[in-house]
């Protein structure tokens, strides 16, 4: 098996690539995806849903993370607030788009 790292933003990935347009890799011709804690972080989650799916095999499988709040059943999240503080308040976290990691693997 081999497999390439992806992210948007981190150097060491093996492709930069946004999820929503993975245009770098051909239509069906992944095994396997693992998305760890992305899609909490792209602006169009379904876009990216599809574009993952177009790049599946036939039998492929998506592995995705996602974080999970018990009780917590709204989510909210507005890229307008930009003030480290403020964001601290409403979403846990200072900045509004951190890296991601995902890797793509290939049955050899």
């Amino acid at each position: 098996m081999s497999y390439r790292t992806a992210d948007l933003y981190r150097p060491d990935a093996d492709d930069q690539v946004d999820i929503r347009s993975r245009t770098c890799y051909t239509g069906e011709s992944v095994d396997m995806i693992i998305c760890s804690h992305v899609f909490k972080r792209v602006s169009d989650d379904c876009k990216a849903m599809r574009e993952l799916h177009r790049v599946l095999k036939p039998g492929g499988f998506l592995i995705a993370m996602v974080p999970l709040t018990e009780g917590v059943h709204d989510t909210h999240e507005d890229p307008a607030i930009t003030d480290p503080a403020v964001r601290w308040k409403y979403f846990g976290k200072a900045t509004i788009c951190a890296s991601t990691v995902g890797a793509i693997f290939w049955g050899d």
